[in-house]
């Protein structure tokens, strides 16, 4: 009969209790980062939905580096065709609304409310439209662009904050 020597199979069922843990441990890791890429991208089309919107018009090389979204890039191809001007966009989208489509900021010194991917402000609310009304309005991603480029060829990109205070700058690529 043979002799078991109690003191290696402790060591040796500590060190595979502890590679077990450690495997675990970085599987979780990775699934936590896969997730938050998955969560950051649903923000930028709207809480998971249409992931392939647009993908078919979306390829052109410097929209997909704006954002990996098919929507989002084809968005920014459709409403800001020139290069130079959609790159500062996207820069300023993600300053001040970290890209996400839903972003309402309620911290505006006038009362007023800017909301959505480029946080457009409560004070471009069309005619007759209740301050909730343009919220829900601004949510949706392409009403977003269009109220922006709208902005944008009226008062320049000095319309947003995060423009005049540098801020975008630390998001150009």
């Amino acid at each position: 009969m043979k002799k078991y020597n109690i003191k290696k199979a402790i060591q040796l069922a500590v060190i595979l209790t502890l590679a077990f843990f450690l495997i675990l441990y970085v599987i979780v890791k990775k699934i936590e980062q896969r997730d938050q890429t998955i969560f950051q991208d649903g923000f930028e089309i709207g809480h998971f939905q249409g992931l392939t919107e647009g993908k078919e018009n979306a390829y052109d090389d410097f929209y997909t580096r704006l954002s990996p979204n098919p929507q989002v890039s084809y968005l920014f191809k459709k409403y800001f065709p020139k290069e130079e001007e959609a790159r500062i966009m996207r820069a300023i989208s993600l300053a001040e609304s970290q890209g996400k489509q839903t972003a309402v900021n309620k911290a505006n010194r006038n009362g007023s409310i800017d909301s959505g991917f480029f946080q457009v402000n409560t004070i471009h609310k069309r005619k007759g439209e209740t301050t909730e009304q343009f919220i829900k309005r601004m949510h949706d991603l392409e009403e977003n662009f269009k109220e922006a480029r709208k902005v944008l060829d009226k008062q320049g990109f000095q319309a947003w904050s995060t423009y005049n205070d540098k801020k975008y700058l630390s998001y150009i690529k």
